[in-house]
């Protein structure tokens, strides 16, 4: 028993120098003969993005290829809009095949608009900015913006939440106080389709605003969400609390909300465009129109500078104060997961 032991592991040592290193890769196989070994990342207008071990990412014409071999999940859409999972394989001959619950099935690869990785059961992201700057002489200035976001997903039900703190003082006078708080509640029943929920609190007295309260629900419809693109919007009906000037109102009103993202250059930098729209249908009238607009990129470690446009828009503010409020932002943040 020893000996054949022995002889096992004598076998194994003289296999390794032999043994494809490409086996735990993906492998493209390209219609001039060429052969791209890495990680498949995605499909996307028309190229497949493949990261080799040699280099960063690469796009490929999707057209330029003549199989794939991939055996691990994909979330495939194709351009008839079937969504599946699947895995990428190569038969006897050769040819290119879609692996689906173990059985093999001819795939034209023209036929896949876009392939991603598939969603985890369990996922969760956070993320902190902190914008500052301070000042002393012939005037003394004080700016502080604190910004969290964090996402906890169980399957199909989503959990968000945001917070917002915006601080600035002039010459020992406060001239922007505010607070802003928000939670949103997503119910994915379809690929696309989805219920929400959402609740929200503002806080601004400098504007005269004592406080916002929005409780909203409605549909909303996610256009896509990857490892590289978010884009969602949703809309319904809301119910606002509301105490500003001395006055206070409880109205009905129909709420929009659009999130979008999109990763680009080896995901080293975000782009991100966040709205959210009032429209009251009784009381005063009003509409409240807030925008977040920004591009982050990536340092180090989790680590990323953030250069922020934020415009907020009231019809009817209190008296005396104006209808706009916006500023640009440049500070630095931190992300984990």
């Amino acid at each position: 028993m020893r000996l054949q032991g022995w002889l096992c592991v004598a076998m194994l040592c003289a296999a390794i120098p032999f043994a494809d290193p490409a086996l735990a890769d993906d492998v493209l196989v390209m219609k001039n003969g060429d052969r791209i070994t890495g990680t498949v990342k995605k499909i996307w207008d028309g190229k497949l993005h493949i990261e080799p071990a040699y280099s960063g990412e690469i796009a490929v014409d999707l057209d330029k290829i003549k199989t794939i071999n991939a055996r691990r999940d994909f979330a495939f859409e194709l351009w008839s809009g079937e969504k599946f999972t699947g895995q990428f394989g190569v038969d006897a001959q050769g040819r290119q095949v879609l692996v689906r619950d173990g059985k093999e099935a001819p795939l034209d690869l023209a036929k896949v608009e876009e392939l991603a990785e598939p969603k985890k059961h369990f996922d969760w992201k956070a993320r902190v900015d902190l914008n500052a700057d301070s000042s002393s002489g012939n005037s003394d200035t004080t700016n502080v913006l604190g910004q969290a976001y964090g996402m906890v997903r169980f399957g199909d039900h989503r959990h968000e939440g945001r917070f917002a703190i915006d601080y600035q003082k002039k010459d020992g006078t406060e001239v922007k106080n505010q607070l802003d708080l928000g939670y949103d509640y997503n119910w994915l029943f379809d690929p696309n389709w989805f219920f929400t929920a959402s609740a929200a609190y503002e806080r601004d007295p400098i504007a005269d605003l004592n406080e916002r309260i929005t409780l909203g629900a409605g549909l909303g419809y996610q256009f896509y969400d990857d490892a590289y693109r978010f884009l969602k919007v949703s809309f319904g009906p809301a119910f606002v609390h509301q105490d500003q000037g001395g006055a206070t109102t409880d109205t009905g009103a129909a709420q929009w909300r659009l999130d979008f993202r999109h990763k680009f250059y080896r995901k080293k930098f975000e782009f991100f465009h966040r709205e959210d729209f009032l429209l009251y249908t009784g009381g005063t009238k009003n509409r409240v129109f807030n925008t977040s607009t920004g591009l982050r990129m990536d340092i180090v470690d989790g680590f990323y500078t953030n250069l922020q446009f934020d415009y907020d828009y009231e019809r009817r503010p209190a008296l005396g104060k104006k209808h706009y409020d916006s500023q640009f932002l440049l500070g630095v943040g931190l992300k984990f997961n």
